[in-house]
């Protein structure tokens, strides 16, 4: 991230605490779950270097293996990149917080899935991405995926202090900083800024 953009990064962004109370019902991922995906669409994302994303997720078993969050096209399905792996069996039976940390860049102005990804376990052992209904993303959508991707309708994925670089900015020497918050449950406490 260092470099991207021709220049140093952007400042450190302000801390963010988000309470739990940001998810309100779940989705199984698991080899024989009805989905191995469970994502949030952003809607014509900017071209940027994404470095981080906090997701509310817990497990039920004891599943084992890597659970990954990818970024993806939303026109093809191919994968940009990933913001790192998980091994599932550090996860707990209550929610809680996780961060996922990466570089990925997005080189077009587009719409893309950013997708928690789990396709191990099975019955009983499977892991829970957590979502919130009532539309309280307006710029995205939560989407499942049992084979193809399928909208969930007024439900997003819950997820907090999503981080990305954009060029410039910062005397011209570096990317903007921005980080995108969403609560999951309650409309209108999403926000962007730069520094």
């Amino acid at each position: 991230v260092e470099a991207w953009g021709g220049g140093a990064a952007g400042k450190n962004p302000v801390a963010n605490d988000l309470d739990q109370a940001s998810y309100t019902a779940y989705n199984a991922l698991c080899s024989s779950c009805s989905y191995t995906r469970y994502a949030e669409l952003f809607n014509s994302w900017p071209v940027s270097a994404i470095t981080h994303m906090e997701l509310v997720l817990s497990k039920n078993g004891s599943p084992t293996g890597t659970a990954t969050l990818n970024i993806r096209r939303a026109s093809d399905d191919s994968i940009l990149g990933n913001l790192g792996t998980i091994d599932v069996s550090t996860l707990t039976t209550s929610y809680d917080w996780y961060s996922f940390d990466g570089c990925v860049t997005n080189p077009a102005a587009q719409n893309i899935y950013i997708s928690f990804e789990y396709s191990g376990g099975g019955t009983g052992n499977s892991v829970y991405a957590t979502c919130g209904g009532g539309n309280p993303y307006a710029n995205g959508t939560g989407y499942k995926y049992p084979g193809s991707w399928q909208s969930d309708g007024t439900w997003d994925m819950s997820w907090r202090n999503l981080t990305w670089y954009t060029a410039g900015g910062n005397g011209g020497g570096g990317g903007a900083y921005s980080i995108e918050t969403s609560y999951a449950v309650t409309p209108g406490n999403s926000y962007s800024y730069t520094v």
